[in-house]
């Protein structure tokens, strides 16, 4: 430990996951902007927040329903003038947006000049929050044990389970003291012989 750390301190990134989710925020973002996009250049009134195409989204029979019953003795003369049947093309869209992920979030969201943008803050808070942050030593020591111990089993279990079947069970521990709280607690010390062995199908 560095005698020049300071805290708070980001000890751990979950890289996995924010490469995971900013992929999936650009899926949802092309499909929300296709949905926007269909709606706005069918000559109903405009979406122009992103509150209006959550629920769009979710529920695209009751605003198409209620976008078209203010001129409802026009009704059927502007249904006419339709090539494509909009409300099926709607729903469509609508439905593929809505089985995106993180269309529910709706803090990360707005919309700008017909386009359905990001509020970057408001992701980075997001991506962020998987992160794990010591607020001191004890803690950052803490976090780096843990993302060592699963790192060392990740390590274990690819070892061991590459083992030829005949040569199993083998483990290179034994428990010295059985935890109340849960077998994964369990103190174990090291046993050689078995590391040997294991060691032998490694070369």
């Amino acid at each position: 430990m560095s005698k020049t750390d300071t805290y708070p301190m980001v000890v751990y990134q979950n890289a996995e996951f924010k490469v995971k989710a900013r992929a999936e925020l650009e899926a949802a973002k092309a499909a929300l902007q296709a949905l926007l996009d269909t709606w706005n250049n069918s000559g109903l009134p405009a979406i122009t927040t992103y509150a209006e195409l959550f629920k769009l989204c979710h529920t695209p029979q009751a605003l198409y329903a209620a976008a078209t019953k203010s001129d409802a003795d026009k009704a059927d003369e502007y249904k006419s003038m339709i090539a494509v049947p909009l409300p099926n093309e709607i729903y469509i869209k609508a439905r593929a947006a809505k089985n995106q992920v993180y269309n529910g979030k709706v803090e990360l969201w707005s919309i700008k000049d017909g386009k359905v943008t990001f509020d970057q803050a408001a992701v980075n808070a997001f991506l962020n929050s998987a992160d794990l942050v010591a607020q001191n030593e004890q803690q950052a020591d803490f976090i780096r044990s843990c993302v060592a111990f699963a790192q060392a089993s990740d390590v274990l279990i690819n070892v061991l389970t590459g083992l030829p079947s005949a040569r199993l069970p083998v483990w290179p521990f034994e428990v010295k003291e059985h935890s109340a709280w849960s077998p994964q607690l369990n103190r174990v010390t090291l046993q050689p012989d078995q590391v040997k062995m294991i060691l032998r199908f490694m070369t």
